[in-house]
Parts: C-alpha cells; sequence; structure tokens
C-alpha cells in the first residue's frame, strides 16, 4: 500500500526551487502513519514574499484512514484540521467548522495510489470535501535528476486541479498544480 521511509521532493515554480515537499512513511503492527512537511518561500509580483508551510499526519489502520491532522501556515493565516473516523463516518473539525463524510474518504495528498479511483477527496488544508474527476492521460517517459522513469499520469480536475504522475510501484513521482498568483507549481521525487 505505501512505499518504506521517506520521499522528498524539489518545490518548482517557473522553473526555480522554492521549498521542499517530504512524506515519511512509518509502519507498526496494522498501522500505517503517514507524515507529510511542505516548506515554500517566494516572492510573487515582484512585492509580495510568499511564505507556506504545511504539515499533516495521517493514521490508517485495517478498514482505511482513522485519523487526520493538519496545520497549514501561509503567510500567517493558519488553518488546521482534524479528523476522526466514528463507525461509518468521517468527523472532521477545522478552522472552517464542523463536517461529516463518509469514512471511505481519502485526505488528497495523492501518495495513496488509490486517489486515482476517487470521486472526491478530503482537503487536507480546508477540511472541505472537494469533489473531482480523474482521467488516465497515459503512460510517460520523465527525465528527472538524470534518470529516465515511465509513469503513469493522470489528470486530476473539478474542485481540485492536480496533474499526478505514479511509477510502476505506485510511488507519486512527480504532481502540477496551479497557485493563487496564476503560475504552476511542480513537485519532483530527488
Amino acid at each position: 500500500m505505501a512505499p518504506a521511509g521517506t520521499l522528498t521532493y524539489d518545490v518548482l515554480r517557473q522553473g526555480d526551487r522554492i521549498g521542499t515537499h517530504t512524506v515519511s512513511f512509518e509502519r507498526m503492527g496494522e498501522e500505517l502513519t503517514v507524515r507529510t512537511e511542505t516548506n515554500v518561500e517566494f516572492t510573487a509580483y515582484v512585492v509580495f514574499d510568499i511564505d507556506w508551510t504545511h504539515q499533516s499526519v495521517e493514521i490508517w489502520g485495517t478498514g482505511g484512514l482513522k485519523e487526520f491532522t493538519s496545520f497549514t501556515n501561509e503567510d500567517g493565516r493558519k488553518r488546521q484540521v482534524h479528523a476522526q473516523r466514528d463507525g461509518d463516518r468521517l468527523i472532521v473539525e477545522s478552522t472552517g467548522g464542523h463536517r461529516e463524510f463518509p469514512a471511505d474518504i481519502l485526505p488528497g495528498t495523492l501518495w495513496h495510489p488509490e486517489t486515482v479511483h476517487q470521486h472526491q477527496l478530503l482537503d487536507p488544508i480546508k477540511g472541505r470535501l472537494r469533489k473531482v474527476t480523474v482521467t488516465d492521460g497515459g503512460t510517460e517517459q520523465l527525465e528527472i535528476e538524470g534518470r529516465t522513469i515511465e509513469a503513469k499520469h493522470y489528470r486530476v480536475r473539478g474542485d481540485l486541479r492536480r496533474d499526478v504522475w505514479y511509477d510502476a510501484e505506485g510511488t507519486v513521482v512527480k504532481v502540477e498544480f496551479p497557485i493563487s498568483d496564476g503560475s504552476e507549481v511542480t513537485l519532483l521525487l530527488r
């Protein structure tokens, strides 16, 4: 279901490295803990310095996601999400309020290969339900740090817009998405 250890990605905007994104996996018995951390800094429109950090923890067990927590700081604007499975419901408390979703919802953190089979995802920053359509973009050869990687490309559209590439083992090797200033951000596996 998940790779072992830690995956580290460079975060690029307009070809420049602006930060890092790490996803670490720790298995203890039947439980899998997935920790995600993103740190980004860049200047937009020549005047605005953007400082964006995000940390999340997912706890998975038999039956799926048990608990999800996240903290995001976007230039001082703080958001928190806490989701906990309760029977067939996922109870979500976030900066945006209280919500309940089906327990089988996946967070939109993208590492889980089943993400591409979903029609809705839990927004890991705002704690909202995001409706999506995923289409197969075919297999592509990617050049990443001097290596050629064959990867399956999927397009996620709807309430979220992401392009994600998974290698043959189901590991995310590349992600592209737009950000609020209109530019594209790319995550590339090191």
